[in-house]
Formats: C-alpha cells, structure tokens, sequence
C-alpha cells in the first residue's frame, strides 16, 4: 500500500509513518526543494526510533525533471542529485538515497492532473514509460516483485 501524505508532522502524517516500512520523498531538483527535502528527511530520522523504529528510507525520487524525451537531467538537476545524496546520505547513513536512473519528468500530464482522484497516462508514451520504471525500482527497493 502507498500511502501518499503532504510532508507536514500533521498527526496523520505521523500515524502513516508508524504503518510504514519505507519512506519515499518525491523532491523537485532544484536548491529550495532539495533543501526542503534535507530538512524533512532530518525530521523524520530524528524521531523514528521514538515512533517508528521500522521505518527505513526508500530513497529520494526526482520529480518534475527536464528529459521527458530525451531521458537525461540538466547539469543542474545531476548537481541537486549529488547534494541531496551527500546530505540525506550522511543522515540517514545511505551513500546514495536518491533513486538512480528513475524521474519523473515535468510533462504537462502530470502537471494537469495533480490534486485529482485518477490521472490516467496512458496518452503519453513517455510519461508512462517513465512511470513503469519508478514503479518498478520501488518494487525492487522495497522487496517485491510483481506477480
């Protein structure tokens, strides 16, 4: 089950932590986010062996990159990914928490559908192909595969 809640200590927030295994921060590459996401990741880190003791970090997800089509990162992007595996990293004691190899990109699909019940991505052929990778990576990182 993914449980998908806005990244604030709200008393539900904290409540889907203590039913969670895995912790996956979705961050935009860019200073404000990545150092956003840092200070969260720190939050989080700091009272999981009070609440949540299981929990452990899935890793990062890049969200809203450049590369839709052509499948790579800006120079930028690549630089916010090295920040956040150094910072987050040295919290949370993973060398390399950001997923490697898996984003998703700033297509207009995304953007258009956000805050509704159902986005379906099926219209576009790189988004969803972008989307079966994420996918598939959290499979792997978390322990399951697909039957």
């Amino acid at each position: 089950i993914i449980i998908d809640a806005p990244p604030r200590m709200t008393t539900g927030f904290i409540n889907a932590l203590c039913a969670s295994t895995h912790l996956f921060i979705p961050t935009i590459l860019d200073g404000l986010s990545s150092e956003a996401a840092g200070f969260f990741a720190k939050q989080v880190h700091e009272m999981r062996e009070t609440l949540f003791p299981r929990l452990r970090l899935g890793g990062v997800i890049p969200s809203r990159t450049t590369g839709l089509t052509t499948h790579r990162l800006k120079p930028d992007e690549e630089n916010v990914i090295h920040e956040l595996n150094a910072k987050i990293g040295a919290i949370w004691g993973n060398p390399s928490p950001v997923l490697s190899g898996v984003f998703v990109p700033n297509a207009t699909v995304f953007r258009d559908d956000a805050g509704r019940d159902v986005t379906l991505f099926g219209s576009h052929p790189h988004a969803k192909k972008h989307l079966d990778a994420l996918g598939q990576k959290v499979l792997d990182v978390v322990g399951l595969r697909p039957r």
